[in-house]
C-alpha cells in the first residue's frame, strides 16, 4: 500500500472522514518535521488517543524526509573537489605546452628572421591557448551562475506557490469543519425543539379534552 492510501485509511479510522486535502496536509507536515514530538504538536486536529499517537509515530517513520543541510554540504564539497581536479588537469596541459617550448632546438643555419618567426608562432600558440582557457572558464562560470540563479529562483517560486496553496487548502478545510459542526448543532437544536413542541401539543390536547384527562387517572 502506498503512503497516501495508508494515511487516508488511518485518518478515516480516526476522524470518520478522509479528504484528499487533509491527507496531503498531514504528509506535508510529516515531511517538514525532524522529530516525532514536533509532528505531534503540529497534528492537533487528530484525537489525543493512543491509536492516534501510534499512527503519528508510524507516519514519521514511513514518510520520506527532505534533504538535510548535511547532504547539501556533502554535495557542495564534491563539486569543489571536481572543480579542483579540472583545474589541475588544465595546469598539467599548460605545463606540457611550456615544456614543448623549452626543448632545445637542433642546430640550424636558418636566418634570424626564420628563428624570429618561429618564436612568434610559439608565442601566438601560447596566447591562443591561454585565451581559449580564459574563454572556457568565463563561459563555464557564467553558465554555472545562470544555472544556479535560475534553479534558486525556480525553487523559491515553487516553495512560495506550495506555501500559498497549503494555506489556502488548510483554510478551506477548517471552514468545512466549522460548517459541519454548525450543521450538527443546528440539527440537534431543531430535533430537541421539535420534540418539545410535540410534547407541548400533547399536553395541550390532554388539557382541552376532559375525557382524556379522566381516563389516565382511572387507569
Amino acid at each position: 500500500m502506498d503512503l497516501r492510501s495508508w494515511v487516508s485509511d488511518n485518518v478515516m479510522k480516526l476522524l470518520g472522514m478522509s479528504e484528499r486535502i487533509f491527507v496531503d496536509y498531514i504528509i506535508a507536515e510529516a515531511q517538514s518535521c525532524n522529530t516525532r514530538e514536533s509532528l505531534r504538536e503540529k497534528l492537533t486536529e487528530l484525537p489525543q488517543t493512543a491509536e492516534a499517537q501510534r499512527f503519528i509515530d508510524n507516519l514519521f517513520d514511513r514518510v520520506p524526509r527532505k534533504k538535510s543541510q548535511k547532504d547539501e554540504t556533502y554535495l557542495k564539497r564534491k563539486r569543489e573537489e571536481q572543480e579542483a581536479k579540472e583545474a589541475l588537469a588544465k595546469s598539467k596541459s599548460y605545463k606540457l605546452i611550456l615544456d614543448d617550448f623549452s626543448v632545445e632546438e637542433p642546430y640550424s643555419k636558418k636566418s634570424k628572421k626564420s628563428k624570429k618567426d618561429k618564436s612568434l608562432r610559439k608565442k601566438e600558440k601560447l596566447d591562443t591557448w591561454e585565451s581559449d582557457q580564459d574563454d572556457r572558464k568565463s563561459k563555464s562560470s557564467s553558465s554555472k551562475e545562470k544555472s544556479k540563479y535560475s534553479e534558486s529562483e525556480d525553487e523559491y517560486e515553487k516553495e512560495e506557490k506550495e506555501k500559498i496553496k497549503d494555506l489556502k487548502e488548510r483554510d478551506e478545510f477548517a471552514k468545512r469543519l466549522r460548517q459541519k459542526d454548525k450543521e450538527k448543532t443546528k440539527n440537534l437544536v431543531e430535533d430537541r425543539s421539535s420534540k418539545a413542541e410535540s410534547e407541548t401539543t400533547k399536553r395541550r390536547n390532554l388539557a382541552d379534552d376532559a375525557e382524556a384527562r379522566i381516563v389516565p387517572i382511572n387507569k
